[in-house]
């Protein structure tokens, strides 16, 4: 057999020895993909080698969240990110936009899980021309646990500029604050909200915006659980911030 795999680990565990020694992680990369297209005759040991190689290689919070996998298969996001693919992303720290322009996620596909991981996302305020999170189109997309807040809409999602309806969507123990204009906004053939808080902003300071709802929810299927402490809401009973389907089943 070639001793090609074997230089190739020879030369990349000199490497991840000689940037250990001087800081200089950023080096690993290269050789980790280096190592994961090696010759399917690398034995168990290189394997565990190129395993290491990619364990202790940065994170580039720049990177596509593609390019940045957690070990349950997972993507991690640091945002702004668009998602076009099936699949889970999660949320790794607290963020918090300076430019009126960014998002946390823009999600065109379907089958998708954004886990906000604990964490607070927080946009520019009222000068923000964003969506916290903004789903166009797809099917079977959930958003769960954490806060978005101080965008122009905490979450928004409806149908494609193809016209592609949105199908179900799921939001789950977030808590939406200080949007400029609508807290949540979902347009969509089927809509679950459990254990959801949204909270806008009454204070003093100016306005860009003249606010208009917590919820603005059109949907075939209405399922609404609010959080624990969260006020009653009620389909029937009209309220100047939350305009549900008259039919939306509401628990709690």
């Amino acid at each position: 057999m070639s001793k090609y795999p074997e230089n190739l680990v020879l030369y990349a565990t000199t490497g991840i020895i000689f940037a250990v020694g001087v800081g200089t992680y950023s080096a690993l990369a290269p050789i980790a993909d280096l190592l994961e297209s090696a010759d399917t005759g690398l034995s168990s040991i290189d394997r565990s080698l190129a395993t290491i190689a990619m364990a202790i290689s940065p994170v580039d919070k720049n990177r596509s969240p593609y390019q940045n996998r957690l070990k349950d298969g997972c993507y991690q996001v640091f945002g702004p990110a668009i998602l076009d693919r099936p699949g889970c992303y999660t949320v790794q720290e607290d963020i918090t936009f300076e430019k009126d322009t960014e998002y946390l996620v823009y999600i065109k596909a379907s089958d998708v899980t954004v886990d906000l991981n604990g964490k607070t996302v927080s946009g520019t305020g009222q000068s923000s021309v964003q969506s916290g999170i903004y789903i166009e189109s797809g099917d079977n997309v959930k958003i769960k646990n954490g806060t978005v807040k101080g965008f122009m809409f905490g979450i928004r999602g409806e149908e494609g500029i193809d016209g592609e309806p949105l199908g179900s969507v799921i939001v789950e123990n977030v808590r939406v604050a200080d949007a400029s204009l609508i807290g949540i906004k979902v347009v969509s053939s089927k809509v679950s909200l459990r254990g959801t808080v949204v909270t806008s902003s009454d204070g003093p300071e100016p306005k860009k915006y003249d606010y208009l709802f917590d919820y603005l929810i059109e949907a075939d299927e209405c399922h609404l659980k609010p959080a624990g402490n969260a006020p009653l809401l009620d389909a029937a009973t009209p309220d100047p911030r939350v305009r549900l389907p008259a039919d939306c089943v509401i628990d709690g």
